[in-house]
């Protein structure tokens, strides 16, 4: 190596560690801003896809946010209203944090009456994940596709188990039964954890979830899917057709995870924790987990959480009308 060479080397490596240190200054400065203690609230039962995204971020985040304490509480009720209760009402200094759905915040709000509105009362943090949702029985099920499932629901009601009434798989449903013609009875669970379970138990015939949660069930070869949401196949089972290419419109929403805070957080300390999600996006093994788990990680700014917030109500208005769902 020539001494030109090697000077720019060196330069370009002490820049590079003066640059660190002064991105880890400033990261210091603004965890200093946190609080000691933050909850993430979960407006589900633990097990499920949004409660296994929740304790995922706060695992992989414990070391860079380590002057601060996160800690998960399960208040599931009401499809997530109980918890965007609780949540809107706390103090905005990022002490109260909510894990919001695309089920909970942009569904529900119109299949069940609410004093709560989600652009309203509360504030847009970060766009944690994505995920497709599924429509799936069990392995030892004689249903082996969608086609099989709509004829049997053709017959006599088949039982789907969803993650709460309002919820995206509630939605789904009832868009299923209407684009179809089959008769669905819908048994709505306080998460899909406890759905799944019945499942299993051969309570429930069918269950339309997330697939982050049934992947790993999946991959133990113990729940079958028939078809997935969306515009195109989910990278967590490249297999299984959507319900498009299986004939049945309408079903191109697909479901996320997303935190938010009261209405009011500062943005600094909105940024701080966008930017904490956005930099799991550098951690291999960290991606790697979230799609083996069924995630796709996106980790956005808080006006991309926002804008996405309102891009899935106006989706799901219209889904809600060609379904011709009444408010309940």
């Amino acid at each position: 190596m020539d001494k030109r060479h090697f000077g720019r080397t060196l330069g370009a490596l002490v820049l590079s560690g003066l640059a660190l240190r002064q991105k880890a200054f400033a990261s210091s400065q603004n965890r200093a801003s946190l609080p000691r203690t933050i909850t993430l609230t979960v407006p589900f039962l633990p097990g499920g896809g949004a409660d296994q995204v929740a304790r995922d971020f706060v695992q992989a985040t414990a070391a860079v946010l380590a002057d601060s304490s996160i800690v998960v509480l399960n208040r599931p009720g009401a499809n997530g209203l109980v918890a965007e209760r609780l949540i809107s009402q706390e103090r905005n200094d990022g002490s109260a944090l909510l894990l919001g759905t695309s089920s909970t915040l942009a569904i529900g709000p119109m299949l069940v009456r609410s004093d709560l509105n989600p652009i309203d009362d509360l504030s847009p943090i970060t766009l944690l994940s994505k995920s497709a949702n599924v429509l799936a029985v069990r392995a030892e099920s004689k249903i082996s596709t969608l086609a099989s499932f709509i004829e049997e629901a053709r017959k006599s009601p088949l039982s789907c188990g969803t993650f709460g009434v309002g919820s995206s798989g509630s939605l789904y449903s009832s868009m299923l039964q209407s684009e179809a013609g089959v008769h669905i009875t819908q048994i709505a669970y306080k998460g899909s954890g406890q759905a799944i379970s019945d499942l299993l138990g051969n309570h429930v015939q069918s269950v339309f979830v997330t697939t982050s949660a049934i992947a790993a069930l999946v991959r133990a070869g113990k729940i079958r899917p028939l078809a997935v949401t969306g515009s195109a196949r989910t990278t967590i089972f490249p297999g299984i057709p959507t319900f498009e290419e299986s004939g049945i419109k309408g079903l191109d929403l697909n479901g996320w995870f997303g935190i938010f805070g009261p209405k009011g957080v500062p943005s600094e300390i909105a940024t701080i924790f966008s930017e904490v999600a956005r930099s799991l996006n550098e951690n291999p093994a960290f991606l790697k987990r979230m799609s083996a788990n069924g995630f796709d990680w996106v980790g956005s700014s808080p006006d991309q959480m926002g804008s996405e917030l309102k891009r899935t109500i106006s989706q799901a208005k219209r889904m809600v009308k060609v379904a011709n769902i009444e408010i309940q």
